[in-house]
């Protein structure tokens, strides 16, 4: 069995709890777990495939432990990142979150959660929710009734708060909630009550008991319905009611190791450390690779990280600057300082690409970036050209290096395959056929060799040359004779560049070519050769 066409293939059979590291082919993006179990049916664990984004502009991302969902039929192209199950990441200082949606900007090349901080675009690292020791409620309340502070108000509102009906301080009757730090402040028609409910017992898994507290004892304070008897050493009762001024917040107290978002207790992930119950992103050069840290590790051997919150000791590494490009852009953005073995993508402008054959990508270490090159336009294409399943016509452009293969009507199969190619960035190229200006003449077959300057003519009628002549006779020489004086060669006349012919008694000029066998004939014609 084989996990994806597109990525990690495994054999046909594989051991029962054989894990699998999910690893797709340049071009596409893992959808699904990276890393999945053989199980005792037969099957994986979960089901992976890897998805084609050769048409997307952004480069596939790694999702480490998580799983990407992406969908690049849609403009512009969607991936939304799942945690594994139970696993949460700090969305913001309130809010856990299990997923996150980003999308690709054709324009820049890049994805949405990318920025100056993110150059490769690390996608956030998910933690389990841990139990918190305790919970803690802030509540601020202004009474009328008094405008300095009494004696014995703590105790009032402790005697309130266990002796109430509401279901919603319940905690308070059970002691899973208790009251500390009450505080009063006065003014000139009112008085203000500071205090914090704390809940270390019960059911501390859930938030929920302390936010009942909560939203029960605001909703009474902002209508008015919440009072306190508040008793003297001399017996008289002063009644303090709520003037609707109130403020809460609900908060809990996390365990070493995790941090509060909210009422929600998050273990630090991999690149961040807890310190007095908040979580923090390692500082660079620092990593942490396990979840609940509580410090972070130096990289050693002078090595250096290029972001905060590193994740591993293997991105501890030798710092390297994206190098500009011109006619195009690079991603991460030309001027990034990462690592020295991160993938840098170069993105040519319109009518410009790297050397045909050449990848468009390179490690930041490489010694030379891609380059791009104008393309070469097509100015002419000749109407006897015969390309190999390639339609070229004019305006179409060529890639810096590119070459272009066909052949000509009347080129035999065994001939070498005509070539042009595009050898100066942005030069004008032309995929041309000889021309033949000599062919058939009634009653006369002609084939030229280029170039040759000889014609060689096969008579298939009779041609009836021009008489030379040669002048009178002269006397023979009664001694010392000699040899007889050479007889001079026939010609066919020649008239300005066409060549003509007399053939029983009448002239014709020559015609239209065609092609034709080439057959040597002992008539020499001057004339041009085409």
């Amino acid at each position: 069995m084989y996990v994806d066409k597109n990525g990690t293939r495994l054999p046909e059979m594989v051991l029962y709890q054989t894990k699998a590291r999910v690893l797709c082919n340049r071009g596409y993006q893992r959808e699904g777990a990276e890393v999945i179990t053989c199980q005792a049916n037969g099957k994986f664990n979960a089901p992976v495939k890897c998805v084609d984004l050769t048409k997307v502009t952004c480069l596939p991302l790694d999702p480490g432990y998580g799983v990407l969902i992406c969908n690049a039929t849609v403009s512009p192209a969607t991936c939304t990142y799942l945690c594994p199950q139970h696993q949460f990441y700090k969305a913001s200082n309130t809010t856990v979150a299990s997923n996150k949606t980003i999308t690709c900007s054709d324009s820049t090349a890049k994805w949405s959660h990318m920025s100056e901080s993110n150059p490769t675009g690390e996608l956030p690292n998910c933690s389990p929710v841990v139990t918190p020791t305790s919970y803690q409620l802030t509540v601020t309340i202004a009474f009328s009734g008094a405008t300095s502070c009494i004696d014995g108000t703590t105790a009032a509102l402790r005697t309130t708060l266990n002796s109430s009906n509401n279901p919603a301080f319940a905690c308070m009757k059970n002691s899973d909630c208790t009251l500390s730090n009450v505080k009063c402040s006065s003014s000139t028609n009112h008085i203000t009550l500071a205090f914090l409910i704390n809940q270390t017992s019960g059911n501390l898994s859930s938030s929920a008991t302390i936010n009942t507290f909560m939203d029960t004892i605001v909703s009474l304070a902002a209508n008015k319905s919440f009072t306190i008897s508040v008793s003297s050493a001399k017996r008289t009762s002063t009644t303090l009611s709520a003037n609707g001024e109130v403020s809460a917040d609900a908060s809990a107290v996390c365990p070493s190791g995790s941090g509060m978002v909210d009422t929600t207790c998050l273990k630090c992930p991999p690149g961040q450390y807890s310190e007095n119950g908040v979580c923090y992103l390692c500082p660079k050069d620092t990593y942490s690779d396990t979840n609940g840290a509580t410090n972070c590790t130096s990289c050693t051997g002078g090595n250096k990280t290029f972001t905060t919150g590193t994740d591993s000791a293997s991105k501890c590494t030798v710092l390297c600057t994206v190098k500009t490009v011109e006619n195009g852009k690079r991603v991460p953005t030309s001027g990034s300082v990462i690592g020295v073995d991160v993938q840098v993508t170069t993105y040519c402008s319109t009518n410009y690409s790297v050397p045909f054959g050449k990848p468009d990508f390179t490690t930041c270490s490489a010694s030379e970036q891609a380059t791009c090159y104008q393309k070469c336009t097509i100015k002419k294409v000749h109407d006897k050209v015969q390309a190999d399943g390639v339609a070229y016509k004019v305006g179409d452009r060529l890639e810096f290096m590119n070459y272009v293969s066909y052949r000509c009507t009347g080129d035999k199969a065994t001939e070498p395959m005509r070539n042009v190619k595009c050898l100066i960035a942005g030069e004008e190229i032309k995929i041309t056929c000889p021309e033949i200006k000599y062919g058939l003449i009634i009653g006369v077959t002609i084939a030229c060799i280029t170039g040759a300057g000889i014609m060689f003519v096969a008579i298939k009628q009779a041609l009836k040359p021009k008489p030379i002549d040669y002048g009178p006779t002269p006397p023979l020489p009664t001694r010392n004779r000699g040899p007889p004086p050479p007889i001079p060669q026939q010609e066919v006349a020649e008239k300005d560049d066409n060549i003509v012919f007399e053939v029983k008694d009448k002239l014709f000029e020559t015609l239209p070519s065609v092609n034709v066998p080439k057959v040597q004939v002992p008539y020499l014609i001057k004339g041009k050769s085409g």
